[in-house]
C-alpha cells in the first residue's frame, strides 16, 4: 500500500508564478502540520481499534489559510503540532483517521542536569569501602566519608607524630595513617570498634592506592550498641563462622579475619629489636590433620597461653598475614581474637593427636 498524498491549494501571483498554501513563503505557526506515517506502520483493517472507533472519511481540519484535508487512507495517523504549547507541558496527539477519538502521547522528559553534574558524579565513588578497587575510586580530588572495623593499631613514632592502623570491611582491608591528636584516640582497645573517617582522600604511593587524611579530616567511633552498623554485624557474625583446616589456611589471602582450630604443639617469646626498643614477641605453632602453622602476637603473653600447651582450642578471627612468602596468623589485640575450648571436631583432634 502506498502512502497517500494530499492535495495543496494554490493561487495566481501578479507578476506571474504561483504561491502555496499562504500569502507569504514562509509558513503560518497556525497552520496544521500533516506527517504520513509509511504503510507498514499502520494499524491493518479488522484490528480491535477499528471496531471501537466511529467510522467517516474526511477530517474538517479547515484552519486559517489552508484547505481542507482529505483523511487518504483510512487507517493513517494525523499528527498536528501546536506551537503555543509550552514545551515542558507539550505531547504529540495523534489523531485516528477513522474515528473521532484523540490519543495524548507525552514527549520523553528531557535529560536533567547538565554534562558537567553527570561528569563530577561519575567521578563519585558507588560507595567507598576497604578494597579501594571500587567503581569511582580513581578521582585523587575527591573527598568522602568512610567507616570500617579497626583491625590493627601500630606503635605510635615521634617527629612527627603518628599511627598507622589497618581496616577492614566485608569487602577488603587497607591502611591509614593518623597524625597529631588523632594519634592518641587509638589504642590495642581499639582493635573491633567501628571507626568513621570524613574528608578523606585518595592517594597514589608507589603505584599503589592508599588513603589519606587532610587538615579538615575528622574522626569518631560509632556507637553501634544503640544502632548497630553493617560493619559491626558483619564483624560479630565472623564469631559464627566455621573454623578452617589448616591447610586451607595457607590458600587464603593476606589480611583476611578468619577462624582456625587445632593443637598448640609448640609455645615460646622471642626478643624483637623494634625502633630502639626490646619487644616479647608470642610465638605458637598449631597442628591438626592437614599440617600445621605458626601464630604470633605483641600483645598476649606466653603466661595467657601455657596452660593450652598441647590441648586442641579454636581460635575465632584471628588475621592472615605474610612474612618471607609464607602463611601465618596474627592474633588480634583487645576483644579481637577469641579463645574458645569446647568446640565441634575436639575429640577428633584429641585423637589425632594420641596417634
Amino acid at each position: 500500500m502506498s502512502n497517500s498524498s494530499f492535495p495543496v491549494s494554490k493561487r495566481n501571483l501578479p507578476g506571474g508564478g504561483v504561491a502555496r498554501n499562504s500569502k507569504k513563503n514562509t509558513p503560518s505557526l497556525y497552520e496544521n502540520v500533516a506527517v504520513q506515517i509509511p504503510s507498514a506502520l499502520i494499524e491493518p483493517p479488522g484490528s480491535p481499534l477499528d471496531n471501537q472507533l466511529p467510522q467517516f472519511e474526511t477530517l474538517p481540519m479547515e484552519v486559517a489559510g489552508s484547505a481542507p484535508v482529505p483523511s487518504g487512507n483510512r487507517h493513517q495517523f494525523m499528527a498536528l503540532a501546536s506551537p503555543v504549547i509550552p514545551l515542558a507541558e507539550s505531547a504529540v496527539i495523534a489523531s485516528v483517521s477513522n474515528g473521532d477519538s484523540q490519543i495524548a502521547v507525552p514527549n520523553s522528559p528531557l535529560s536533567p542536569g547538565s554534562n558537567r553534574q553527570r561528569f563530577m558524579e561519575n567521578c563519585q565513588p558507588l560507595q567507598v569501602c576497604c578494597d579501594l578497587a571500587t567503581v569511582g575510586m580513581h578521582n585523587t580530588s575527591v573527598r568522602f566519608s568512610f567507616t570500617a572495623i579497626v583491625l590493627v593499631v601500630f606503635p605510635e613514632t615521634k617527629n612527627p607524630e603518628r599511627r598507622h592502623i589497618q581496616l577492614i570491611d566485608q569487602r577488603g582491608s587497607t591502611g591509614l595513617t593518623l597524625w597529631n591528636d588523632n594519634v592518641r584516640m587509638f589504642s590495642t582497645a581499639s582493635v573491633g570498634l567501628v571507626v568513621k573517617f570524613t574528608k578523606l582522600a585518595m592517594v597514589f604511593v608507589n603505584g599503589k592506592k592508599s588513603l589519606s587524611m587532610g587538615r579538615d579530616s575528622t574522626v569518631s567511633f560509632v556507637n553501634t550498641v544503640a544502632v548497630p552498623t553493617e560493619e559491626s554485624k558483619w564483624w560479630r557474625s565472623l564469631l559464627l563462622c566455621k573454623p578452617l583446616r589448616i591447610i586451607d589456611v595457607h590458600d587464603c589471602e593476606v589480611d583476611v579475619v578468619i577462624s582456625v582450630s587445632g593443637i598448640v604443639g609448640l609455645i615460646y617469646t622471642e626478643r624483637k629489636r623494634v625502633k630502639d626498643q626490646d619487644r616479647d614477641l608470642l610465638c605458637m605453632r598449631m597442628t591438626d590433620m592437614t599440617g600445621f602453622i605458626d601464630i604470633r602476637s605483641w600483645t598476649h603473653s606466653e603466661q595467657e597461653f601455657a596452660h593450652f600447651l598441647e590441648q586442641p582450642i579454636m581460635l575465632q578471627r584471628v588475621r592472615v598475614c605474610s612474612f618471607a612468602g609464607t602463611k601465618m596468623l596474627e592474633l588480634l589485640s583487645g576483644s579481637g581474637t577469641v579463645v574458645v575450648e569446647e568446640f565441634e571436631g575436639k575429640r577428633e583432634l584429641q585423637k589425632y593427636w594420641a596417634e
